[in-house]
């Protein structure tokens, strides 16, 4: 008798919200659009922001490109040459790729989100090379205090 009283009570609440949907399918559809007229503009919005952020990216990739090329010309002109600060221009180089290639890296995962994990894409295991470019001995830290000594004129030990 309880299974069919709360069976009863399910049916008739059931029906009450049917009842209620369709004496107001006007008002409900009215809300649904304006929800979706909100949601529709922000991710508008979204696409604005995503838009000038492409943007902003690219001039630092065209930027840290002109960089590494500039670090790349003086290291290659300091060896041919045989310059004295030949090594001073190969370190910064280095760093400089080093940090480059970092910063691609952690907008790439960014972008990529967990995918960026699957085995079957580069991203991973350039990821990972980045970053041990980065704690390995010579640390980025590390070459920025040689150039630093180096600049000054200071013995590097």
């Amino acid at each position: 008798m309880f299974k069919t009283l709360i069976t009863l009570v399910r049916g008739r609440t059931a029906a009450i919200a049917e009842e209620v949907a369709d004496q107001n399918a006007l008002l409900i559809l009215d809300q649904q659009m304006r929800d979706a007229t909100g949601a529709l503009d922000g991710a508008k919005k979204a696409l604005a922001i995503a838009i000038a952020q492409e943007g902003q990216e690219g001039q630092r990739l065209d930027a840290t490109r002109a960089r590494i090329d500039d670090l790349e010309t003086r290291a290659v002109t300091a060896i041919e040459a045989g310059r004295e600060d030949t090594m001073l221009r190969v370190l910064e180089c280095k760093a400089s790729a080093g940090e480059a290639a970092t910063e691609v890296l952690d907008l790439a995962v960014r972008v990529c989100g967990g995918a960026a994990f699957r085995k079957d894409l580069a991203v991973e295991r350039y990821f990972r090379d980045t970053r041990a470019a980065g704690v390995m001995a010579p640390t980025t830290d590390v070459l920025y205090d040689f150039i630093g000594k180096i600049a000054c004129g200071m013995p590097l030990f």
